[in-house]
Parts: C-alpha cells; structure tokens; sequence
C-alpha cells in the first residue's frame, strides 16, 4: 500500500513553523501588540503605530508571494527534506510532501514507497534546510536525477527569505 505523507503540516497542532505564513504572523502581531499594550500601556500609541506599520507590509509581502503562484502550472506539490513549509503551503494553497516525518528519516519501506511517489509525480527539486544534513536528499535527487535547492525557513530578513523561497518553490512547480 502506496503510503506518502502530503498531508497540510499546519492542520497538525505540532507544527511550529507559524513565522513562514504571512497570514498567521499578521494574527501573531495583534496579539502581541495587545499583550504589549496592556503590560506597558504607557507606550500604547508606539505599539499601535508599529503595528499598524508592520501589518501593511505583512499585506504587501503576502500579495508579492500571491502573485509569484499565480503564474505556474497546476502542480500544487513541493518536495522538502524537512516538512517546515506547511503552514506557509497552506497560505498559498500549496501541499508539501515532506522526505523527514516527524523528525526522523523514512524506513526502507516508507522510502520506497516515497521515491515511487515522487518520480509518479515527477518532482525534480528537493528543497532543504541548511540546518539539516542533506544526504537522503541527495540519495533521492541522484534517483531521480534531481537536484537540491536550499531555501531556510530561519533566515534573519524575514521577509525577504519568505519571497525569495517562494519564488524557488514556484520555480519547482514548473
């Protein structure tokens, strides 16, 4: 039985990557704003301005990305070592298909059935995270006769890494 883990990460309540989804990092920032208003009512206004000020370019950035996954093909699925992107997936009504379940890699099994998947698919860019070894990435891009691409969901310009890895998962839809 064909078993491959593509299921939207962001539904499981485990996912903690919420900062790569400009949608959820807009509810993240009223909340913190009111948690800061009401410990430090002082700077209220400050608070306020930031926000409001933040949000706009929170809006601006998601409607950058949005219009990045407006021009591609139908595919809808991308290929990451670590399952990091599913909340920003979500966002842009994508799925990842994720190589590591759970922080661990796949059985013989479960990558075998993976591999089956991904050249049924024909996936040929694996995305990876610098913070993780990327030798089953590289096992798989060679069975394949893909190749990696790394895209690194905790980059210091936040929202400069959020575009900059939606245009290479855009370019790996193509």
């Amino acid at each position: 039985m064909l078993i491959v883990h593509t299921e939207v990460v962001n539904n499981n309540k485990k996912d903690p990557h919420i900062w790569l989804s400009p949608p959820l990092v807009k509810k993240q920032i009223r909340i913190m704003a009111r948690a800061l208003i009401k410990i430090d009512p002082a700077h209220k206004d400050i608070y306020k301005k930031n926000l409001t000020r933040f949000e706009k370019d929170i809006c601006k950035l998601d409607k950058r990305i949005r219009s990045i996954f407006q021009i591609r093909d139908k595919r809808k699925e991308f290929l990451v070592l670590h399952p990091a992107w599913g909340h920003f997936a979500s966002a842009y009504g994508l799925k990842q298909v994720s190589i590591n379940r759970e922080g661990k890699e796949p059985s013989a099994e479960a990558l075998a059935n993976l591999l089956h998947y991904i050249k049924e698919k024909g996936f040929k860019i694996i995305f990876v995270q610098p913070q993780f070894s990327r030798k089953k990435a590289e096992t798989i891009a060679r069975e394949i006769r893909g190749k990696i691409v790394f895209i690194d969901p905790l980059s210091e310009d936040w929202e400069k890494n959020l575009e900059m890895a939606a245009i290479q998962i855009s370019r790996g839809l193509r």
